[in-house]
């Protein structure tokens, strides 16, 4: 778009919701961070109590009752402060598996053994190959799309720029976590 004059704001649309919607999030995490620390995950003694991916939380710690108390605690804050609400189909829970604690007041939290989490699909046993499946199902939809849609007939160039633009991508932001494996 051409502008006549200068400007000054931001586009709407998806980026300017997907960076202002994070800012409730970011304002918690600030605010409430010295209660999770209790609770969370401590790398070289430093706390790891939430990852977030636009609106969305994960909350790795050392117990499900421990991840359960710091999500009630962001959603208390979020309501409290912002007026926002966690839906209940939000609330799902990745238990390693093999973890042989108490599973008494996890009532209203899913179990799943995988998880879709910051672009990617973990799993309660540390795999990937619901990660590596759901990668390879991408690929293929993608180059089955646009092989239907005139990749036959593109130039070598447009080719090259489909691959390195739409294929290379979904795979490099995968295979990054996947250690070498020659079973998969």
């Amino acid at each position: 778009a051409t502008f006549k004059y200068r400007v000054v704001g931001m586009f709407t649309g998806s980026r300017s919701a997907g960076a202002s919607g994070r800012i409730p999030f970011l304002e918690t995490a600030e605010s409430r961070m010295h209660i999770w620390q209790q609770k969370c995950f401590k790398e070289a003694g430093r706390p790891c109590a939430l990852a977030t991916f636009v609106d969305n939380l994960i909350v790795p710690a050392p117990s499900p009752h421990d991840a359960i108390a710091v999500q009630l605690d962001i959603e208390a804050h979020l309501q409290r402060r912002w007026g926002l609400q966690i839906g209940a189909d939000s609330n799902e829970l990745l238990i390693c598996k093999g973890w042989k604690g108490s599973r008494a007041g996890l009532q209203g939290w899913q179990s799943c053994d995988h998880m879709k989490t910051l672009g990617h699909w973990l799993s309660n046993d540390g795999g990937y190959k619901r990660c590596f499946q759901e990668t390879m199902g991408a690929i293929f939809r993608a180059l089955h799309c646009n092989l239907n849609a005139g990749l036959q007939r593109a130039s070598k160039t447009s080719k090259q720029r489909f691959l390195s633009g739409c294929i290379l991508p979904i795979a490099g932001s995968r295979w990054a976590r996947w250690v070498y494996m020659p079973t998969v």
